[in-house]
């Protein structure tokens, strides 16, 4: 029973992460879209794809995607590795798996 209750918990959390980052998606389509479109310039995110320029938009999308990596590698820094990493232990019994080979059929 516990692992259909954990089982609905995390459907729900995906479904809210991919809610909220297709809500992102728009309103970072929304602000591209009004800011590059001042003074009556094309958008980058023209329908015309001659006039747009769609590689800035994907360079953006890039460098955003570059940043939000360098801000995971220095959370990882902050976190630090645990007790166990650093003391070199490993999973106990490990050594004493015995493997057999399969039947053929």
């Amino acid at each position: 029973m516990s692992s259909m209750n954990m089982s609905s918990i995390a459907v729900a959390l995906f479904t809210v992460g991919s809610a909220a980052a297709d809500l992102m998606g728009s309103v970072l389509v929304n602000i591209v879209n009004s800011a590059t479109s001042k003074g009556g310039k094309e958008s980058w995110l023209s329908s015309n794809l001659n006039k747009g320029h769609l590689d800035y938009y994907y360079w953006l999308i890039t460098i955003l995607g570059f940043i939000n990596f360098m801000y995971f590698l220095v959370c990882c820094w902050f976190y630090g590795s645990s007790e166990d990493a650093k003391a070199g232990i490993s999973d106990e019994g490990e050594d004493d798996i015995e493997y057999r080979a399969l039947p053929s059929s």
